[in-house]
């Protein structure tokens, strides 16, 4: 299985105090290794975005960066992406940084995992499966 994690569920994958955070864990806690999980490189920063936002320590955030760019597949946005992104975008009318991962999801055959339900209505228009708490 293949997964494209928004930066929306790994917030709130270790924000203690999102009201979805246990679910969220026990979620990733079922996994047993053979998935995929992507991530665009944009998502570094807009971890560090939220993280400033939820006033989340530094330390925090540079711990759970290095562990992502450990874990997870980390894709490039190439100008071939952002074609692509560029259809999906006109063909939903979503915002920008959604439409990144929304375009890798595709790219991937993957399913979206997200919190946001305008990118995840977004997705599904796109024809993605999409994994939402929202």
């Amino acid at each position: 299985m293949r997964y494209v994690l928004d930066t929306s569920i790994l917030v709130t994958r270790f924000h203690v105090k999102d009201s979805k955070h246990q679910e969220v864990v026990t979620w990733f806690s079922k996994h047993t290794g053979e998935e995929f999980f992507f991530v665009p490189c944009l998502l570094l920063a807009e971890i560090s975005a939220a993280f400033k936002q939820c006033s989340i320590p530094r330390e925090k955030r540079d711990t759970v960066l290095a562990l992502i760019e450990k874990t997870f597949e980390i894709a490039s946005f190439e100008i071939d992406d952002a074609r692509q992104a560029a259809e999906i975008a006109f063909q939903t009318g979503s915002r920008g940084c959604d439409i990144v991962f929304i375009a890798l999801a595709k790219e991937w055959d993957a399913i979206l995992v997200t919190k946001d339900k305008r990118q995840a209505d977004s997705a599904r228009t796109s024809g993605i499966e999409v994994l939402t708490w929202s």
